[in-house]
């Protein structure tokens, strides 16, 4: 494990000594054959326990490494694969989907900027929320710049539970405001 994060750590122009930076981190990803928009980069952070976007501190590849039970990137890649069961498996990917949340949030901000928020939610409900398009659209006609905590949770209920067509959403249920005006917005068209 410790050869492995050394191969990817200390990159001259990373300027992080003893972390895997952004360089380090593109290295790894062509490495393990992924895209930076692959949701397995994602769930890669997830397990490690990633606190900065890019970045992975030798005791959060350690700990990660471990707990994915990986010590090559071969292995790494395999565990990376079984794990990614996306939204049919809520009770694996609500944790990863809440992880996203304050992992792509600048420091120092309790929203998530609208802008990594759309790049985000197409990572994650890749193939498996139908009214994504229409969901992104309606986000970018709205004056927000940015997302709340409590209406990136609740889309993940929303999207795992809600048919394509709105026929069993329920107006006077517990969602936020912007889902409702989103089901409002969406039956118009």
């Amino acid at each position: 494990i410790k050869e492995l994060f050394d191969k990817y750590a200390n990159h001259p122009q990373d300027n992080q000594p003893g972390k895997i930076g952004p360089n380090g981190v593109s290295r790894l990803l062509d490495d393990l054959r992924l895209d930076a928009e692959d949701r397995k980069v994602l769930i890669l952070a997830y397990k490690m326990g990633a606190q900065i976007m890019c970045e992975f501190s030798w005791d959060e590849w350690r700990k990660g490494m471990r707990d994915l039970k990986a010590d090559s990137v071969k292995s790494l890649r395999s565990r990376l694969d079984k794990i990614d069961a996306g939204p049919k498996d809520s009770s694996q990917f609500k944790p990863l989907y809440q992880f996203a949340f304050t992992y792509g949030k600048n420091a120092g901000q309790r929203n998530l900027e609208l802008s990594t928020a759309l790049v985000y939610w197409k990572i994650l409900f890749k193939d498996q929320f139908p009214l994504l398009p229409q969901w992104e659209e309606f986000m970018q006609t709205r004056s927000g710049k940015a997302v709340t905590k409590d209406t990136w949770n609740l889309l993940f209920d929303f999207a795992t539970s809600i048919k394509p067509d709105l026929s069993d959403y329920d107006e006077n249920g517990a969602w936020p405001v912007t889902l409702d005006d989103f089901v409002k917005w969406a039956r118009t068209r």
